[in-house]
């Protein structure tokens, strides 16, 4: 398993020769998790990958996990992992069933492209088996950086009406303290799982003029961190039977 050490494209990369739609670090650092959970519990093989785009994270996972068993969704249905079990088509932002349970949810930089993320998780939580869990990724807004851009700004750094055209729809933003009250209104343990993926990388030149000109400020705002991506899990509170 590759880690975020590595020297790697941030943007415009591929897995295989399909194209990652994210900053490619999060995928590293997700894999990683993943990695984790599944020799903790090798036992656990069917996942869905419920936003997979073109499906290079979905295509790590079978090429990296013996025995798997993934299903993919994505609502352009352009998905071109090789070995996926079934593929669907579901509008996230509606209710939606794929009709299965899974030990693995995996949600890769799309809750903040929806417009209810309570309804998102509430949707997912449905399709865990007992003991299962989702992994979600999402832009951090909690970031230092994040907190002067938006005093700069008016909004955090992947956001507002920049951000929109840049990201292909980045509508809702998720800081920390919400995705653990989502969680805490679903019944879902909350887990961070990576401060891997660091915002330094990624905010140019005025970035970092503002950083160095404001850095005191640091030491009178509350719950700061560095990074660009949060990389949480919500795990069902159901024991295996």
């Amino acid at each position: 398993v590759q880690t975020c050490a590595l020297p790697i494209s941030i943007f415009n990369a591929n897995y295989k020769g399909i194209p990652i739609k994210s900053d490619s670090r999060v995928h590293i650092a997700a894999m990683d998790a993943i990695w984790q959970e599944y020799l903790n519990a090798p036992a656990a093989r069917a996942y869905l990958d419920v936003a997979t785009g073109k499906g290079a994270f979905a295509q790590r996972l079978i090429d990296t996990l013996p025995n798997i068993q993934i299903d993919c969704n994505d609502l352009e249905d352009g998905v071109l992992a090789v070995g996926a079990r079934d593929i669907f088509s579901k509008n996230l932002n509606e209710d939606f069933n794929f009709d299965r349970k899974y030990d693995v949810v995996l949600a890769i930089e799309i809750i903040e492209h929806l417009e209810n993320p309570f309804h998102f998780i509430r949707n997912l939580k449905k399709h865990l088996n007992p003991g299962g869990f989702i992994l979600l990724s999402t832009p951090n807004t909690d970031s230092f950086f994040d907190r002067l851009w938006h005093l700069y700004s008016g909004y955090s750094y992947y956001f507002g009406a920049r951000g929109i055209v840049n990201s292909g729809g980045h509508i809702t933003m998720l800081p920390e303290w919400l995705l653990r009250h989502i969680a805490s209104i679903e019944d879902l343990d909350f887990e961070m799982v990576s401060n891997a993926v660091d915002i330094n990388r990624l905010i140019g030149i005025k970035g970092k003029i503002l950083l160095r000109l404001l850095y005191p400020l640091r030491f009178f705002i509350k719950n700061l961190n560095d990074r660009s991506g949060t990389i949480c899990i919500f795990r069902s509170r159901e024991k295996v039977a």
